[in-house]
């Protein structure tokens, strides 16, 4: 089966690797090839006519690299230690220093007018989320309520108000088989 695979395509010392080594051997094997460099990478770049790179993933660079101490590769939660090390005189600081910036799901913005908002709140009515029984209504009303009224709405209420929504969204078109009209 799928976990039979997976474990075939690991290294034969897996189990006596650092935890990090072993992180980077499940990212290798899992979501590398058909996720992050299909995906992401190739159909992305191809979809918008731009031809891609990945210097990282030269060979002998990751043999070089998976022989350093795994401890010097990963700082507390400043994954690229060493390589802002070696490249800090290079980078403007803004870039070394900057904390990491992840591709993220859309903000509110588009949920917050015309269309949109239609969208938000029919799928974050009071009814539709009895539906799902998956949210506490009066939470959700209370963040949609600051979402709504906020100048600046926070990452993390955005991201949960997103989530909450797609998550509706999806319930709707798989679960109940609906799509907006039905």
């Amino acid at each position: 089966g799928l976990f039979d695979d997976l474990l075939a395509r690991l290294p034969e010392n897996f189990d006596r690797q650092h935890p990090i080594n072993q992180a980077q051997s499940l990212e290798s094997a899992t979501l590398l090839p058909g996720y992050l460099l299909s995906a992401q990478g190739d159909r992305m770049l191809m979809g918008n006519s731009v031809e891609g790179r990945f210097p990282f993933l030269d060979p002998e660079l990751i043999n070089y690299v998976s022989k350093i101490n795994p401890s010097r590769l990963l700082q507390g939660m400043n994954e690229k230690a060493l390589l802002k090390r070696i490249f800090r005189k290079q980078l403007p600081a803004a870039i070394v220093n900057r904390h990491k910036q992840p591709y993220r799901a859309p903000d509110v913005g588009p949920f917050l007018e015309g269309y949109g908002k239609e969208i938000a709140a029919d799928l974050l009515s009071p009814s539709s989320l009895a539906k799902t029984n998956l949210f506490n209504a009066q939470s959700v009303q209370k963040l949609c309520d600051k979402v709504q009224t906020s100048r600046r709405v926070s990452y993390r209420d955005s991201m949960s108000y997103v989530m909450i929504l797609t998550t509706q969204a999806w319930h709707r078109l798989f679960i109940q088989g609906q799509n907006r009209n039905g």
